[in-house]
C-alpha cells in the first residue's frame, strides 16, 4: 500500500508537467503559426534603387524614368518612355491570368500592380541583358517611389518569384517567396473572395441585363454563332442579345456560323467591353447547326445605338465613308448618316484578307450588317462577311 501512495506522489507532479509542457508546446506552436500567416513587405522596405537615371533612356539605356499610359494586368503594363509607348512585362513574376482567362487572384494581383502605379510620383524602369521577350515586350524591374513593384508582388503573395537568375535581386525574390509561401495566404492556399469557383447556368438576356453582376464569374450559357473573327466569334439569341467569345488563340470548328451552342467561360472585360474569356474547344458544345436564320439582326439608326445591342448583330443604311485609316493588316473605316452622325467600322487582321477587293473609298454609299462591339467608349460595327447581305455598297 505504502509503494501504491509513492508511486502516485511522484505521478502527480510528472503529470502537472507533462500538461503544462503541453500548454507551452501547444500555445507556443500557435503564436508561430499566427506570426507566419503574416505577409509583409520588409524585403522591399529595405531595398532601394542604386542607379542613376536622370537624362536616361530606358530603351537604349537601360534604366529610365517613365509615365503609365495603361495597366494591363498584375505583371504587365504601358508606359511612355521618351515619348513612345512600350509594353513591359515585369521580370522575375508571373501573376495569375486576367485576360485569356481568369484565375483565383488574378484580378486582386491587378487591381493591387494599377493601384500602385496610378498613384506613384515616380516610376523608373530598370533593365538587364536581355531587354525583351520573344514577344517582342521589354522586360524590367518597376519602381515607383523607389520601391520594387516585382518584388512587392511575391511578398505579398500575388505571385511566385519565376526564372530567378543570379541577378543583384536574385536572393530577395527566393526570400520573398519563401516566407510568402509559409504564410498560406493568396497564392499557397487562401481562396479568392471575389473569384467564382462554381459555375452559373444562364441566358444571355440575363446575361447582358445584369452583366456588372456577372464580371469574374464562371457561367454555361447558350447562343447561335452570327459571326465570326479569326478564332473568335459572336453568339446570340433569338431575342437579339448577344456577346463576344475570346478564344486565345485556339481554334475549333464548333463556332461555325449558325451552330447553336452551349459555352462554359468566364465573364470579363476588354476596354470597357463585356467578353467571355476561359474558353477553349473542349468548352464548346453544338446543341445544333444551321440556325443563323433564327437570329435576326437589329436594324437601327446610329444614335438608336445603346450598349444594349453591342455583342448582337445590327444593320445601319445610307452610311457614307468619310474616311479610311490603314492600322497593320486592320483598318478602321470611317462613315456617316444623313444627319452626320457618325461610327466606325473595323476590319480586323484576322479577317482583312477577304474585304481586299472590296472597293471601300471616300464618298461612296453602303449598307452594312455586323455585330457591334465597344472600345474605349466608341461603338463599332465588327465587319466579318463581304457577302451582299451583309455589306453592300451603292
Amino acid at each position: 500500500m505504502r509503494q501504491n501512495i509513492n508511486i502516485k506522489r511522484l505521478l502527480v507532479p510528472v503529470l502537472l508537467f507533462g500538461f503544462l509542457f503541453l500548454l507551452v508546446a501547444c500555445d507556443g506552436e500557435k503564436e508561430t503559426t499566427d506570426s507566419v500567416t503574416e505577409l509583409n513587405t520588409e524585403l522591399t522596405d529595405g531595398l532601394r534603387l542604386d542607379l542613376s537615371y536622370e537624362g536616361k533612356v530606358f530603351q537604349t539605356d537601360r534604366v529610365g524614368e517613365v509615365t503609365l499610359s495603361s495597366c494591363i494586368d498584375g505583371d504587365t503594363a504601358k508606359f511612355i518612355s521618351a515619348g513612345t509607348e512600350i509594353t513591359v512585362r515585369f521580370l522575375d513574376i508571373d501573376t495569375p491570368e486576367t485576360k485569356g482567362e481568369l484565375e483565383p487572384w488574378g484580378k486582386a494581383a491587378s487591381d493591387f500592380t494599377c493601384e500602385k502605379l496610378t498613384n506613384a510620383q515616380t516610376i523608373v524602369l530598370e533593365g538587364r541583358e536581355q531587354l525583351k521577350d520573344t514577344y517582342g515586350r521589354y522586360l524590367a524591374y518597376v519602381w515607383y517611389d523607389n520601391r520594387l513593384l516585382n518584388l512587392e508582388i511575391v511578398e505579398l503573395a500575388y505571385s511566385q518569384a519565376i526564372s530567378v537568375s543570379d541577378y543583384k535581386y536574385g536572393q530577395y525574390f527566393q526570400q520573398a517567396e519563401t516566407k510568402a509561401r509559409a504564410t498560406g495566404r493568396r497564392i499557397y492556399g487562401e481562396k479568392d473572395p471575389d473569384f467564382h469557383y462554381g459555375q452559373i447556368e444562364l441566358d444571355l438576356k440575363t446575361l447582358r441585363q445584369n452583366i456588372d453582376n456577372y464580371m469574374g464569374k464562371n457561367i454555361i450559357v447558350e447562343g447561335i454563332v452570327s459571326a465570326r473573327l479569326g478564332y473568335n466569334a459572336f453568339i446570340q439569341d433569338e431575342e437579339g442579345y448577344g456577346i463576344y467569345i475570346y478564344m486565345n488563340y485556339e481554334s475549333t470548328t464548333r463556332l461555325t456560323l449558325g451552330n447553336y451552342v452551349r459555352v462554359e467561360a468566364t465573364v470579363s472585360e476588354f476596354g470597357g467591353t463585356a467578353q467571355l474569356i476561359g474558353v477553349t474547344r473542349t468548352k464548346v458544345t453544338v446543341l445544333a447547326e444551321n440556325k443563323l436564320d433564327c437570329i435576326k439582326p437589329h436594324v437601327l439608326t446610329i444614335p438608336d445605338i445603346t450598349d444594349y445591342h453591342v455583342g448582337a448583330l445590327i444593320t445601319l443604311k445610307n452610311l457614307e465613308i468619310t474616311g479610311i485609316q490603314q492600322s497593320g493588316e486592320a483598318r478602321n473605316i470611317y462613315v456617316k448618316d444623313e444627319n452626320n452622325n457618325t461610327i466606325m467600322l473595323r476590319i480586323d487582321r484576322s479577317v482583312a484578307s477577304r474585304f481586299e477587293e472590296l472597293p471601300f473609298e471616300v464618298g461612296k454609299k453602303i449598307n452594312v450588317t455586323a455585330p457591334l462591339s465597344k472600345y474605349e467608349g466608341q461603338y463599332q460595327l465588327m465587319l466579318f462577311n463581304e457577302e451582299d447581305e451583309y455589306l453592300h455598297f451603292h
